[in-house]
């Protein structure tokens, strides 16, 4: 059906795939000058024409384009239309027209026999006389399915009312539905165009300014490297001294400051934190320019241009559908009154039957004579007539309601899978409309512009983020201001501890404390001292000092001591010169090619601000801005859920009142046709006995007895029978 649908819209010319390029239906790129080319068999700009706009029968231009049904379907399906579909009506229209046709041939037949050759019990009344029952049965029969006519006729005026509605109300539907489309399709062009503008001079414009941002992330890399490798080694590392010592158990064994390896460290990874955080918007905003848009661009601009030849399509058949629309609805209001009078001129001529009908009844009772019983030849002719009608319209309404209730179904369909019914993007469109999707995914842009969700605020964080950073100065000033006094040493304490070595070990200075030997003028620590350096003077004191004086104590005292300010003095110059490059002193595991850490985050937030404050933010008030407030606007422009409200409101009206409504009053129709034929029969029964005597009854009796014997002597003369008594049932019409 959608087929036979869309092929009966197109004529053979509009099946062609390529037009010219100044045919209005040829699809152009954005600029509007030039035809949309695109790669494979029977491509149009190898001949020199242009791509055909898509259409029921086309799809949007794209590589190895072809039509939606071959001719062959299409063929199949006009012929299935035109004789499968219609031939499925007749068994709904037989009935109706059966019985019109017997209804005319029927009172064609009697008029002639009767009025022309003088048979069928001629027109005048038996001279004998009718029974009274005679009378009285056939008018009773007539009364009563003169009430059901009237009964009738109240339903289907109330359902005419009902049909009228549904009439009504599928029009408004299909015009919102129209109307509301092509709003859309209005709304969502001109963001779809300006996307489409503007995407190549933004791609330009990316590719000038973010084409070379790998060191947003080398660098940071690095930079996180160094400070990591610093920050854990002095939360791990730094201390205890003098190297070796135990906490509690040494003579002399000094911790680390909470200062140094743990408010220090905790404040540097804060900062590289919140560094992180801006590195990775500023970087995360540059790869996706980079990505999502300049290398995508022909990948968004193929989209664009599907999705711009669909909306076009949309509005034009939108537009077009809404003028035929109203004009059929002007002209439906012009025929509705005569349609409203045709069907119920049916059932007032059934009324107009039952009413002549009962007149010349209540005339023929009340007397043979009466001229009124005349009436009834026109109670049986229109009834007659009524009936001959009233089975056609009942067909053709019953018809109209099965096409309504295939209607129905093809609504339903739409609503839950269009694309079972007609295939293409335009299927995919309504189909998310009907879920109350974004449209997007069917017109192949929601992944393409998926960069639009995040990139905004992106680019927010990256050109304020840098500027907001706590500069790395006061952590400098910080690692510069730790001497050996945050560590709870100094020199004088040391040449203290010298003097009261020297006291019990005359000869011991400064000079000469790593190195006792020399006070007993010996070369070195002897063979069995010389094999551990670090341990070397005290394992010689041992030897030298007197056990009963506290010789070793005090100089022992004085050496770990000297031996733990040299270090604690060594390790500050370390971690000043790999943090702030003030001493030229680094760590073994500091890499030479580096100067600080210091200088590389100055270095590193310093190209971060310019390339925020600058180019991200030339970008944000440009070319990327205005791109993504299209977008944006696009993606306001394309919500469609309304669709299903508006089908939802042509299905009531069309299913649950116009079909019901019509088959109500076919089937009324019917009915009442069905019951005009016995009234026809007995209206033309009534004419002849309510113009005939009544046996039995009371009359004058000279007038009786005249009668009687004027029977008998008639008989007689004939010599035929004596007449039977009247019964009730006479066969006599």
């Amino acid at each position: 059906m959608a087929m036979w649908g869309c092929a009966s819209t197109l004529t053979d010319a509009d099946k062609e795939r390529c037009v010219g390029p100044n045919d209005p239906y040829a699809a152009m790129d954005t600029t509007g000058k030039a035809c949309v080319q695109v790669m494979g068999p029977g491509n149009c700009s190898a001949l020199g024409l242009c791509e055909r706009k898509s259409t029921c029968y086309w799809p949007p231009p794209v590589d190895n384009r072809e039509p939606y049904f071959s001719q062959a379907e299409l063929d199949a399906a006009t012929q299935w239309v035109h004789a499968g579909y219609m031939e499925s009506f007749v068994p709904f229209v037989i009935p109706g027209l059966f019985l019109s046709m017997v209804v005319l041939v029927a009172t064609t037949a009697f008029v002639t026999c009767r009025c022309c050759l003088g048979r069928c019990y001629g027109s005048s009344p038996f001279k004998h006389g009718y029974s009274k029952c005679g009378k009285v049965v056939p008018a009773l029969i007539f009364v009563f399915f003169s009430l059901v006519i009237a009964g009738l006729t109240a339903v289907a005026w109330t359902q005419n009312q009902m049909m009228s509605d549904g009439v009504q109300g599928a029009f408004q539907a299909m015009d919102l539905t129209f109307a509301n489309l092509n709003i859309l399709s209005t709304n969502a062009f001109t963001p779809v165009r300006a996307v489409q503008q503007e995407l190549n001079s933004t791609t330009d414009r990316i590719n000038q300014v973010v084409s070379n941002t790998a060191w947003i992330h080398q660098d940071f890399t690095t930079l996180q490297q160094v400070t990591t490798t610093l920050t854990t080694a002095m939360q791990t590392s730094v201390g205890p001294f003098p190297v070796g010592c135990v906490l509690g158990a040494s003579l002399v064994c000094i911790a680390c400051p909470p200062s140094i390896c743990s408010a220090f460290p905790a404040a540097l990874n804060e900062w590289l934190v919140a560094l992180d955080t801006v590195h990775q918007s500023v970087d995360r905003t540059a790869t996706t320019m980079q990505d999502s848009i300049a290398s995508a661009h022909g990948t968004i601009g193929g989209a664009m241009d599907a999705a711009s030849s669909l909306l076009t399509m949309v509005r034009t058949r939108a537009t077009d559908s809404q003028v035929s629309l109203q004009v059929a609805w002007e002209s439906f209001k012009l025929i509705a009154a005569y349609r409203v009078e045709v069907v119920l001129a049916v059932f007032v001529l059934g009324l107009i039957v039952a009413l002549f009908g009962v007149m010349a009844i209540c005339a023929g009772f009340r007397s043979n004579s009466a001229r009124l019983i005349k009436a009834m030849h026109v109670s049986w002719a229109l009834g007659a007539f009524a009936s001959f009608v009233g089975f056609l319209i009942s067909a053709a309404m019953l018809v109209m309601a099965i096409l309504g209730n295939d209607a129905c179904h093809y609504v339903n369909e739409v609503q839950h899978d269009v694309e079972s019914l007609w295939p293409g993007q335009l299927a995919k469109l309504l189909d998310s409309c009907y879920a109350g999707e974004s449209p997007l995914d069917a017109l192949d842009l929601s992944s393409s512009l998926a960069f639009s969700c995040s990139l905004p605020t992106d680019l927010a964080v990256a050109t304020t983020g840098p500027s907001m950073l706590s500069s790395i100065e006061p952590l400098v000033n910080q690692m510069n201001g730790f001497d050996l006094s945050t560590f709870g040493v100094s020199n004088s304490t040391a040449d203290q501890f010298i003097a009261i070595a020297a006291a019990t070990t005359p000869g011991i200075t400064r000079a000469n404390l790593l190195t006792p030997w020399v006070v007993y003028s010996l070369p070195d620590a002897g063979p069995l001292c010389s094999t551990s350096p670090s341990t070397a003077a005290i394992c010689f004191m041992t030897n030298y000092c007197n056990p009963t004086t506290t010789c070793l104590t005090d100089y022992s005292r004085a050496h770990d001591y000297v031996v733990a300010t040299d270090e604690i003095a060594l390790q500050l110059q370390q971690l000043q010169g790999d943090f702030t490059g003030l001493a030229v002193v680094h760590s073994s595991t500091w890499p030479l090619n580096l100067s600080s850490i210091r200088q590389m985050a100055n270095t590193y937030t310093s190209a971060l601000v310019g390339i925020s404050s600058g180019s991200l933010r030339a970008l944000q008030n440009g070319a990327v801005g205005n791109l993504l407030l299209h977008i944006d606007q696009m993606k306001c422009a394309m919500q469609c859920s309304w669709l299903a409200q508006t089908t939802s409101l042509l299905y009531t009206s069309v299913c649950a009142n116009l079909v019901g409504s019509t088959l109500t009053v076919s089937l009324c129709l019917f009915v009442m046709s069905v019951c005009l034929l016995p009234m026809i029969v007995m209206a033309v029964v009534l004419e002849k006995r309510l113009r005939g005597k009544t046996k039995g009854a009371k009359a004058p009796m000279a007038s009786a007895a005249g009668s009687d014997s004027e029977a008998i002597d008639a008989a007689k003369k004939s010599n035929g029978p004596s007449l039977p008594p009247a019964t009730c049932l006479s066969k006599q019409v």
